[in-house]
């Protein structure tokens, strides 16, 4: 019970008490002691205490095998398990080998339509969805969904933990309203089963507030984040890696806001959060590259070039320890590197960087995700930066071909596209310049309203050109159906308003800052 209700610490205390009980007992039953002992591992393992956790499956295992042997029911559990731990390490072949013995027993068992076998198939589709191997992933999502629905019901938990992995994959594909709707379903599962208190309720409106971000809905967005985040607070702990995340998912909304300092503070503390120097496997978590990733940006988008540049590398060289050097976070970093190059005149080091990283986005997502819609923007901007304006267009109208079919016309990836086009117009059309500037201000207007630079900036752009800034309507009819978009999306959350008082930002490390010092070469 206390392991369901999240209260970690409580059950950890009790199991290690039966542990106790039954060693130090006349009988000293092996087979109750290593089942304690798993129920111990599982607990280690919410906690993230990961070397704990493979220490006390082994002995389950050990124990259980010998007893029960090799091919009893209970060791698809174990496998599972230590499955669990490799793939929140990262290390993504030894969970599929674990996966795949759980999966090969039960087989033997003739249960392959059971709810075990759907929940081990799960696991399996998360570990592909890591790996971005997403058809694979999807296969996957789907047969187990059919498998525990059909097994346990369309309202048991384990429906929503599928639905909400379900939806990250479609997220990451840029489907956001196919994932809308598996959230939705999802979040109201979770609320009749246990609380809008619960953690994997805040599991799943974290996800919900990326969706908001990933539309523009920067303000619901922030809303879903730091209600999120207080939940994480009170059930799993300010230390705890989804604490870290939602801190970094906020760094993301200020950092698409324009607000480099507010995003910087939330990498800095997410960094902060994740970075243990006593945990031998933080040195290649994937958390810590993504996060200085983004930290990179800030310093880019401040034109702090050198630290952008030194960050950006460490960035890379963690990612690919962790997923390889062809995966799709690896073409991020070099697309964002890229910029780095274009601003500083370095454009064969800026061609060959985007280069790379548009053959990795065509194999791993196909040509039509929109992040080869934000890479063509890339390339357009390097096409205009060495005067070859022809092509630069070219570029730059492939790209929001794609981003409109992927996305939809009042997404802010599209006013950053229709920004570079005005941008190469401006020389030769003045009268396309004005129009693309003006769909831009729409999209910005809409998405972050008159105060935001970017409207600013944008506006001067129209009035140099010698037009005049149109006057735009709260509640455009062509946007009636982002205005939808938007209204689903905050009635899922809208009994639980009022959020908490901000939390009292603590870190694992006292000497958090001398860590992120060696982290980033003293440039944090």
């Amino acid at each position: 019970i206390k392991k369901k209700q999240g209260l970690y610490q409580e059950a950890s205390d009790i199991y290690n008490r039966c542990c106790d009980r039954i060693a130090t007992s006349e009988q000293k039953d092996r087979s109750a002691l290593a089942e304690f002992k798993l129920l111990l591992g599982d607990v280690e393992r919410k906690q993230e205490n990961y070397e704990n956790a493979l220490r006390l499956y082994d002995e389950a295992y050990g124990a259980l095998s010998t007893i029960l042997g090799e091919t009893h029911d209970k060791l698809v559990e174990i496998y599972r398990n230590i499955g669990l731990v490799y793939k929140k390490r990262c290390q993504y072949d030894k969970a599929k080998a674990e996966y795949a013995k759980a999966l090969h027993l039960l087989e033997m068992k003739g249960q392959g339509k059971r709810k075990r076998y759907g929940l081990v198939l799960t696991e399996v589709a998360d570990v592909y969805r890591k790996t971005s191997e997403f058809d694979t992933a999807r296969g996957c999502y789907e047969s187990a969904l059919r498998i525990i629905e059909e097994s346990c019901g369309k309202s048991h938990p384990e429906v929503a933990e599928i639905l909400n992995s379900y939806g990250i994959l479609l997220k990451k594909q840029g489907k956001y309203s196919e994932a809308l709707p598996l959230y939705q379903r999802s979040l109201n599962i979770i609320e009749q089963t246990f609380s809008h208190e619960h953690y994997k309720y805040a599991v799943c409106l974290n996800n919900i507030g990326d969706l908001q971000r990933k539309t523009g809905d920067f303000d619901a967005a922030i809303r879903s984040y730091t209600e999120a985040q207080q939940i994480f607070g009170i059930t799993l702990g300010e230390s705890h890696t989804e604490y870290a995340e939602v801190s970094n998912n906020i760094g993301l909304v200020y950092k698409k806001q324009g607000k480099y300092i507010d995003a910087q503070r939330e990498y800095e503390k997410a960094i902060r959060i994740v970075f243990d120097p006593h945990e031998r496997y933080s040195a290649v978590n994937i958390k810590i590259g993504l996060f200085l990733a983004n930290l990179a940006d800030v310093f880019r988008k401040e034109k702090n070039y050198a630290k952008a540049l030194t960050v950006y590398n460490q960035s890379q060289e963690i990612i690919t320890r962790c997923l390889g050097p062809e995966d799709i976070e690896i073409a991020d970093v070099r697309q964002n590197r890229a910029l780095v190059y274009i601003d500083q005149g370095e454009f064969e080091l800026a061609r060959e960087e985007l280069e790379i990283a548009s053959r990795i986005a065509l194999t791993s997502l196909g040509k039509n995700h929109p992040k080869i819609g934000y890479c063509l923007h890339k390339k357009g901007m390097l096409a205009a930066a060495t005067g070859d304006t022809k092509q630069a267009v070219t570029l730059l109208n492939k790209s929001l071909k794609v981003l409109y079919a992927a996305l939809d016309k009042y997404h802010p990836e599209v006013a950053d596209v229709l920004i570079t086009l005005g941008e190469v117009q401006s020389s030769s059309n003045s009268v396309q310049a004005l129009q693309s500037f003006r769909s831009a201000l729409e999209i910005i207007y809409f998405c972050f309203g008159t105060d935001h630079y970017k409207y600013v900036n944008v506006s001067d752009s129209i009035k140099s050109l010698g037009g005049s800034v149109p006057v735009f309507k709260r509640q455009v009819a062509s946007m009636k159906g982002k205005e939808d978009w938007r209204k689903v999306l905050n009635s899922l959350i809208a009994h639980n308003s009022a959020t908490r008082a901000d939390s009292k930002e603590t870190t694992r490390n006292p000497n958090a800052q001398l860590v992120l010092v060696a982290m980033a070469s003293g440039l944090i």
